[in-house]
């Protein structure tokens, strides 16, 4: 049996979610401390408007999933006359599984990175369903059958492999391509993050040892160092070299330019989402 509107509505928005690792590692906290009922409905609006504030495709959509009385200008979703309340408990096995896979592969942050490339071509449909699925096995390894067996039936269906549509219009080409500039961005915003906080960290370390001599190796890792090339673009090696030998002089640099790419970042992201409108629709 097909999965209903709702269901389906879940998958999508999740298979998107998940290619923003900050972002969904924040919608993971937020929907635990919800089903832990550490927080009611309208505070998990309030915290989840903040998270998507910069992201407008996913402040629309995850509003399919809350009580009516809370969504008024959205779509009704199908629903059992018996269920009340909130349709939230639809994506918590999603973001179980994303749990899983995260604590599996804690110390292998690369397998995390693949199993996220996957899911992005799969959305963009740039992998069918069964090109994705020989992909998940080749990442996750036999030894994580069911890591697979799960992602079938979660991400490629009840039924497990269905049927592929072929996209070629011009429509999804433009979309694909779109999808590709968000991907690029919001891994940058996370790598971005990710530099600052080892930057502080760093601060903070030679603050309380001012005589201690500081590898950067141990703090800065080479995708952070890789970043910190890339936004200072001919000057990378420089600066590297200079944060290598008096890191203190250096940081609060790092940390400014830091700040300023964050802006040039969300400045981008809120052009690109002035140009997509693609909300969620369901099936009735």
């Amino acid at each position: 049996m097909e999965r209903d509107g709702l269901t389906a509505c879940a998958t999508s928005f999740i298979q998107r979610l998940q290619l923003h690792p900050y972002i969904f590692s924040q919608f993971q906290r937020v929907m635990n401390d919800y089903s832990t009922d550490k927080l009611n409905v309208p505070a998990l609006v309030s915290q989840l408007d903040t998270l998507f504030q910069f992201h407008p495709d996913f402040l629309t959509e995850y509003k399919i999933f809350l009580p009516l009385q809370l969504r008024p200008t959205l779509p009704s979703p199908p629903q059992s006359p018996k269920k009340k309340g909130p349709s939230l408990i639809v994506l918590k096995p999603y973001i179980v599984f994303m749990n899983k896979v995260q604590k599996r592969f804690a110390d292998e942050w690369g397998v995390i990175l693949e199993y996220l490339d996957t899911i992005r071509k799969l959305t963009q449909a740039k992998l069918s369903n069964k090109e994705a699925y020989n992909a998940i096995m080749i990442i996750f390894g036999k030894e994580n059958q069911d890591l697979i067996d799960e992602f079938e039936f979660l991400l490629l269906g009840r039924n497990g492999i269905r049927k592929e549509k072929k996209k070629n219009s011009m429509e999804d080409k433009k979309k694909n391509s779109m999808e590709d500039e968000m991907f690029e961005l919001d891994m940058n915003l996370s790598r971005r993050k990710t530099a600052e906080i080892t930057a502080k960290e760093l601060m903070y370390s030679l603050q309380q040892h001012e005589d201690q001599l500081i590898n950067i190796d141990i703090y800065f890792s080479a995708v952070s160092l890789g970043y910190l090339r890339k936004i200072y673009k001919e000057e990378g090696s420089s600066i590297i070299t200079r944060l290598r030998d008096d890191p203190t002089t250096v940081l609060p640099k790092i940390l400014k330019k830091l700040e300023s790419e964050e802006k040039v970042l969300i400045k981008k992201w809120r052009h690109i989402h002035q140009k997509k409108k693609n909300p969620c629709k369901l099936r009735v």
